[in-house]
């Protein structure tokens, strides 16, 4: 039985591949690579990645949007939950794992 997510937010839900529970949006079509011409055009709005539990229903936004910051596609790869999330300002790229 498919449960209803308990937030809609219009996104285009994409499943993560290797594994049936989890799936995400991204709420901007841009990657890392955009970043560099937005900072020379005053700067990227920002993104957030939202995960989407087909087995609970419940949605899951782990950050707050912050300008600058984007986030990569996740991908699923021996029990864990792989994504990246790259800040222009910071000049940092983290690697985040989940369980």
């Amino acid at each position: 039985m498919i449960k209803e997510f308990n937030t809609k937010t219009g996104k285009n839900i994409t499943g993560i591949p290797g594994q049936n529970r989890l799936a995400f949006a991204l709420s901007g079509n841009e990657d890392f690579y955009d970043l560099e011409g937005w900072s020379e055009r005053g700067g990227y709005q920002g993104s957030v990645i939202i995960f989407y539990d087909f087995e609970n229903g419940e949605v899951y936004v782990p950050f707050e949007k912050k300008r600058n910051v984007v986030y990569g596609r996740p991908v699923y790869h021996d029990g864990y939950c792989y994504f990246l999330k790259g800040d222009y300002d910071l000049k940092l790229v983290v690697l985040y794992s989940y369980a």
